[in-house]
Parts: structure tokens; sequence; C-alpha cells
């Protein structure tokens, strides 16, 4: 995938309608991408209710989201980026990310593994510096 938009505009757009999705696509929208790691609880929480998600040793389609969420917790950041990454790779994902200007340098490296197995629209109302490349 790895392709790059990033829908700049004033509070309150809606981003997602000026991305042109429409509620029926297979997108995962996410208000808040900082800080990163209940970002990625959140997106595993799209993923399962989207039937997607898949862990190790887990029989998630069967457990209630909660139930779930109590097992990923402890886990680290790079452990569940890599979670979010493997169950959407070549799934047909589009991940909206709201609110970019609160993006990290160390946040990054996660941004560009979900770039790669997903078609990612960005908006923000300005970018800062360290995250120009995004």
């Amino acid at each position: 995938m790895g392709a790059r938009s990033v829908l700049a505009g004033g509070p309150g757009q809606n981003s997602r309608g000026r991305a042109g999705l429409s509620p029926a696509s297979r997108c995962l929208y996410l208000e808040h991408i900082s800080p990163i790691k209940p970002a990625l609880l959140n997106l595993a929480q799209l993923l399962h209710q989207d039937g997607a998600l898949e862990v190790e040793g887990i029989e998630t389609r069967y457990m209630e989201w909660e139930d779930v969420r109590r097992k990923l917790v402890p886990r680290r950041v790079s452990e569940l980026a890599q979670l979010v990454t493997g169950c959407m790779q070549d799934q047909g994902y589009t991940l909206v990310l709201d609110h970019l200007e609160r993006v990290t340098p160390t946040m990054l490296p996660h941004l560009d593994a979900l770039m790669e197995v997903a078609l990612i629209i960005g908006a923000t109302d300005e970018l800062r510096p360290q995250a120009q490349r995004l």
C-alpha cells in the first residue's frame, strides 16, 4: 500500500466526509493517534468489532472486547503495533487518522508500519516539523 494523503483543515471539519469515504467502506477511524498505546488499543477494538483481530492463544471471536482488552493492555507498544499491523495485512483497510498534529518522533515507526498495510488518510490542522515526512 504505502499511499499517503493528508487532509488539512480547521477544527470541526469532517475528515471522513472530505475523504469521500462511506460508512460502509472497510474503513477504520481513529480520532486520536496520541498517546500511541491507547490508539493502538482502540485500533485493536475496531479490528475486533470487524472480526479481524487475531491474537495467538486467545479465541477473540468468542470474547467480549473488555475481556480481550485485559489481555492486551500488559503488552508493549511494539507488540501491539505488530499485532494490529499483522491483522490488517492484505485486508484492504483504509485507516483515517485524525489530529495528526499530535504525532511525535517516537510514533513514526509505528505509523510507517501502518502505512505498509493500509491506505492511510491523515487529517490535521498542521504537522509538526519532525512529522513532515508523513
